[in-house]
């Protein structure tokens, strides 16, 4: 009963009263104001946490103090009639700073939350009108295994739905990334940037599918809902029958689906089952997904060989495993025309024909572009097919266009990782670090990483310097560059040692890197020698990247005189011709290489001009803020004999973050320019960097250990 008195005299019930009810509605004002602010649900949260965080102070507060006319006094004593000097003693401002700091602490960190929700929230997209994204139905029956089913059928609702033309449908891979999300209708509406939303349920028994479909609009209220019970074989019906009232509560008047494929259906289910367990390894690229998906659409080719998805299914599989097998790409192409000739209005076989004819070679390549545009035009949701044809433009040297189809694509599809990495690259590219490290960190948001995700994080932040950033997004062996840039060359030893059964293709790659980093050209250059003669004889068989990586490795190695004969021989001395098709990082550093080679074998006017065609295509198409484009631009300007301008260049550079210290010291091709006094004096403060990185980087894997 003392205590129960003290609490009253105290007024510590009174306060305990006052904060719950204004915490209440601080949140009550904030659950309608954030929404218009364009600030998430989530953030709310952060709100409620603070607030309970916060309430055993307030208490504390309460005990020991009162809030009078006269300011803040201690709370009276017990007795009646006592005096006391309620006046603060310096004990009380003590207490008074250690409770404001831990309300700031809190406050602070609340507040940082709802800031990184904020701008995540800036890369929303704006809601484009009669847009619908189709949300993966939940799969009802009683196996998970025949989740695969369920997700079919969604991707097939969703690609009968973009055959309407009056609605924009967005891809797949945006909405599918919400399958396991805790947010609501309404904002994930929000950061799709859509005006309805469709999902739904699946369940099979026996020979019986009840499908439900529901639409929901833009705050999350439904629309329309129905149900259909059928036979299994009837499918195909009810995703038509779906898409149709979907279409038709959307948009007043429908325009004519005309057109749109009606060789979808087969009436072998064991044929559609097997074509779904395909399509669902493709989609999972789960290990040894290569295998698994041409296995399943094999046996769905054997069930109804007139069954066309199946082999778009096909092509796509053996596309994509790159296999240098002429047969298994010639099978590829085969399959593609195949499920053309089968069905003409489906979008996925002139999709893959396309990407297979424009990677072929020169002859086949403006087929292959018409049939990308052919894919797009009778499917506008099949996101894959605007990437394709974007880095099939980018080969021939056509940017502008490739950027417009992809920012095309973007907008179809704004949380497809590889067109959201290939934006983020190219944003990068230009300099623009802060919108490309936007779009990925969205897709870092969403409830499961998409793949691709991870590995774009840390080629832009190494790109810019940023290797701590960088290793903290990914681990993996491509994460020796940053390790090798760090001085880590112990961590890299181990690395490679650990993944050269696993990958030796891939780890011959990065030996170049570490070798190169090194100074060990001469080695660098034998081990790609070899490894490249145990798959061809002759250049002309090499893979463009594995070509320029061959040639700059000769040009550090000073072997000049044999990377300007394979020059000669495959490109008759054209630049453009060169490098098209290549790798960006490669490109630009072969034609600094093959410019250095011109000057050591005494063409200085064919040097001039191979390094002015690289600098003129960095500044028109690639930006030139980007640190290691910088680096290169300083280097042609060195070999161009303008060494000011090349000291201007590499102090922008190393403002902007260039820490790649290692790998120039290293580099032949400087020569000894960064010996030199006013280089020097950047290079220390590099170093430093380099030092400081270092250090975060090994106390954080430390403490991970």
């Amino acid at each position: 009963m003392s205590l129960f008195r003290d609490l009253r005299r105290r007024h510590v019930f009174r306060l305990a009263g006052l904060y719950i009810v204004g915490a209440w509605v601080v949140i009550e004002v904030s659950s309608v104001f954030f929404p218009a602010w364009g600030i998430p649900d989530t953030a709310l949260r952060y709100l409620f946490v603070a607030a309970a965080l916060l309430f055993p102070v307030a208490l504390i507060f309460s005990w020991i103090f009162d809030v009078t006319s006269n300011g803040i006094v201690r709370t009276e004593a017990a007795a009646p009639g006592e005096e006391v000097d309620l006046k603060l003693q310096r004990s009380d401002f003590l207490m008074l700073a250690g409770l404001a700091i831990v309300g700031f602490a809190v406050l602070a960190g609340s507040f940082q939350k709802i800031a990184e929700e904020i701008e995540i929230v800036d890369a929303i997209v704006q809601r484009v009108e009669n847009s619908v994204a189709v949300l993966p139905f939940s799969n009802l029956d009683t196996s998970a295994d025949t989740g695969y089913f369920s997700d079919g059928v969604t991707e097939e609702i969703l690609h009968r739905l973009s055959a309407t033309r009056a609605l924009h449908v967005f891809g797949s891979t945006s909405s599918f990334a919400f399958r396991n999300s805790e947010d609501s209708p309404a904002r994930i509406s929000e950061v799709l940037g859509v005006e309805y939303l469709l999902h739904g349920s699946i369940r099979r028994d026996n020979n019986f599918v009840r499908v439900t479909a529901r639409l929901l609009d833009q705050q999350g209220l439904q629309v329309w809902s129905q149900s259909f019970d059928r036979k299994l074989e009837a499918i195909f019906v009810i995703q038509s029958e779906i898409a149709s009232a979907v279409a038709a509560q959307i948009v007043k008047e429908i325009v004519s689906t005309h057109g749109a494929s009606q060789a979808r259906a087969t009436d072998n289910m064991d044929a559609y089952n097997a074509y779904l367990v395909g399509r669902a390894f493709a989609n999972a690229r789960v290990d040894d997904w290569h295998s698994k998906s041409e296995e399943a659409f094999r046996q769905s080719i054997e069930l109804d060989p007139d069954f066309a998805p199946a082999h778009a299914g096909l092509a796509y599989s053996l596309f994509i495993m790159r296999s240098v097998d002429e047969a298994r790409w010639a099978e590829a192409i085969s399959s593609a025309r195949r499920a053309i000739e089968l069905d003409p209005n489906r979008a996925e076989g002139y999709a893959i024909l396309g990407i297979i004819l424009a990677s072929v070679g020169p002859d086949e390549y403006m087929e292959g572009l018409q049939h990308l545009r052919r894919s797009i035009e009778l499917d506008p949701a099949l996101s894959i097919a605007y990437n394709w044809l974007a880095l099939a433009l980018r080969t021939s040297g056509r940017h502008e266009e490739s950027y417009a189809i992809m920012d095309q694509g973007l907008a179809i599809d704004p949380l497809n990782p590889p067109i959201v990495a290939n934006v983020a690259q190219r944003l990068s590219n230009e300099g623009d670090l802060e919108n490309a490290e936007r779009m990925l960190q969205r897709l870092a948001q969403l409830p499961e990483l998409p793949r691709l995700t991870d590995g774009a994080l840390f080629e832009i932040y190494f790109e810019w310097g940023r290797y701590t950033d960088a290793l903290e997004w990914y681990s993996g062996p491509s994460s020796v560059v940053a390790y090798e840039a760090l001085g880590l060359t112990e961590r890299v030893d181990e690395i490679l040692d650990i993944y050269a059964q696993e990958d030796p293709i891939g780890v011959m790659e990065l030996q170049l890197v570490q070798l190169q980093s090194r100074g060990r050209h001469k080695e660098a250059w034998k081990t790609l020698d070899a490894f490249i003669k145990k798959f061809v004889t002759d250049y002309e068989e090499v893979d463009p990247d594995y070509l320029g990586l061959t040639m700059i490795a000769q040009v550090l190695a000073g072997e000049y005189e044999l990377a300007v004969g394979i020059f000669r021989s495959l490109a008759d001395e054209n630049p453009a011709a060169m490098v098209d098709g290549m790798f960006h990082r490669t490109a630009r550093d072969l034609l600094n290489a093959l410019g250095f080679a011109y000057i050591q074998t005494g063409n200085p006017d064919m040097a001039s001009e191979i390094l002015g065609f690289r600098t003129d295509r960095m500044i028109r198409f690639e930006g030139t803020t980007q640190p290691e484009y910088l680096e290169i631009l300083s280097l042609n300007q060195l070999l161009s004999g303008d060494e000011d301008a090349a000291y201007r260049m590499f102090e922008t550079a190393v403002d902007n973050g260039w820490a790649n210290y290692y790998k120039a010291m290293n580099d032949p091709r400087w020569g000894d320019t960064l010996g030199q006094p006013q280089f020097v004096k950047l290079l220390e403060g590099v170093k430093d960097n380099i030092a400081q990185q270092r250090e975060t980087v090994v106390a954080r894997e430390s403490g991970n250990n």
